[in-house]
């Protein structure tokens, strides 16, 4: 890694948020899924027995309180604030015992749980736990993000990828293709539909100022959109069997272009079906690599 004048020291490993309480609603969870255009009734149909659920990915609209409201739940983390605009969310990883419902009562608390080298700076990975209000665990998240030349010092290990779980060179075609077309005001729609504003998404003026060509889609977006069609696809259109979650950032998607979910490989094992993905934008370049989703048996 290259020599850099800003540094974080390893002591900020174990450093732990204040907790966020919060309570899911229908309203949030319909507004969700109408920003990823997901029509599954799962979200919308209140009238069932069943009731609905949340999209997997709304979680992430829960955890985001953390970084927009960094110094209410972060406070003095060590942190130089000047090390804030270098974060990329880089990697992105989900476990769930269950969906959520509305009414659910969540206490959400963090913890930085991990710095490690890498060539284009360091990777901090933060751990969020949501338990309801029998305090059992409802999801686990690690978010992994690049501090983009930012060193570190202190003990700290190299980073490594986890690797896509599927030898990809190996695979001559995918098991299925799917062009998803990137709307001129999707960046828009899912800013107000999941409450998860960044200017980059929505201000041409601010991302042109910060080195971006145009606003650009959040990356959670184009994850949403891909875990809605593999759920309605490979999960029997059953979004209560999604149990765990991974992928790596590793592009940028604009709008009025496609994108092409490419289903890569599947394997059953310990009572889970887990399907291996990529996203690779209208470029031909991977915007999400690496992916991984595992469905419960139904």
């Amino acid at each position: 890694m290259a020599a850099t004048s800003l540094q974080i020291s390893s002591d900020i490993v174990g450093t732990r948020s204040l907790p966020l309480e919060i309570e899911v609603t229908r309203r949030m969870i319909m507004n969700y899924a109408a920003g990823i255009g997901d029509s599954n009734p799962w979200h919308f149909a209140d009238d069932r027995p069943e009731g609905i659920v949340a999209p997997p990915m709304m979680t992430w609209a829960l955890t985001w309180q953390f970084s927009t409201n960094r110094g209410r739940y972060w406070g003095e983390t060590g942190i130089p604030p000047e090390v804030g605009p270098r974060g990329v969310h880089y990697t992105e990883e989900f476990e769930w015992t269950r969906p959520l419902r509305p009414g659910d009562k969540l206490t959400i608390e963090g913890e930085i749980v991990q710095l490690l080298a890498h060539r284009a700076g360091t990777y901090m990975k933060t751990r969020y736990i949501g338990v309801d209000a029998s305090g059992e665990r409802v999801f686990t998240e690690h978010v992994g993000g690049m501090l983009r030349d930012v060193g570190c010092v202190g003990e700290i290990e190299d980073y490594v990828s986890r690797g896509p779980g599927v030898d990809v060179d190996a695979l001559r075609e995918p098991l299925r293709r799917v062009r998803i077309p990137i709307h001129h005001l999707a960046a828009h729609v899912y800013d107000g539909c999941a409450d998860i504003h960044n200017p980059i998404h929505t201000s041409k003026a601010f991302a042109l100022g910060v080195g971006l060509p145009d606003i650009i889609l959040h990356g959670t977006a184009t994850l949403a959109y891909a875990i809605r069609d593999i759920t309605d696809t490979e999960g029997g259109g059953n979004p209560c069997r999604v149990r765990r979650l991974y992928c790596s950032f590793t592009g940028m998607v604009f709008m009025d272009t496609e994108v092409e979910l490419q289903i890569l490989a599947s394997r059953d094992t310990d009572g889970l079906r887990e399907v291996f993905f990529q996203v690779i934008s209208e470029d031909g370049k991977k915007a999400i690599r690496d992916g991984r989703i595992a469905f419960k048996d139904s």
